[in-house]
């Protein structure tokens, strides 16, 4: 099995919204950009991020983690600041954004949690 057509999917999906952002972005407040970015981009990211971002390679994820991070500079206005400058756990802290290899380890321990509980059951 193979997540390439997934991902592939999902990242036309995030490069039109982000795209989109962009244009938008100069019109938005914060708030309103971080709407944006949970109503038209956060919601394709999840979307499984718990099954293939733990059985997929890291090039999978690390595509996602790339159009996330392209979003978070969009939302904090700072496209023109190079990446060496800002780290992206810096800018997520600073907009209240989880970044995905956060999310992804997130999901995975509520999954297995939820595993546990429901086999306590039958023990």
């Amino acid at each position: 099995l193979s997540w390439d057509g997934h991902v592939e999917c999902i990242s036309r999906k995030l490069n039109t919204n982000i795209n989109l952002l962009q244009l938008c972005r100069p019109f938005l407040n914060n708030r309103s950009a971080i709407t944006f970015y949970y109503q038209f981009i956060f919601c394709h990211i999840i979307y499984g991020s718990h099954i293939y971002g733990n059985l997929a390679p890291r090039y999978v994820t690390d595509i996602l983690f790339l159009l996330q991070k392209r979003s978070f500079r969009i939302i904090a206005n700072i496209q023109h600041i190079p990446f060496s400058l800002i780290s992206t756990n810096e800018l997520s802290s600073a907009l209240n954004l989880i970044t995905l290899p956060f999310l992804i380890k997130h999901f995975f321990q509520l999954l297995a949690i939820e595993f546990f509980r429901c086999n306590a059951l039958y023990i």
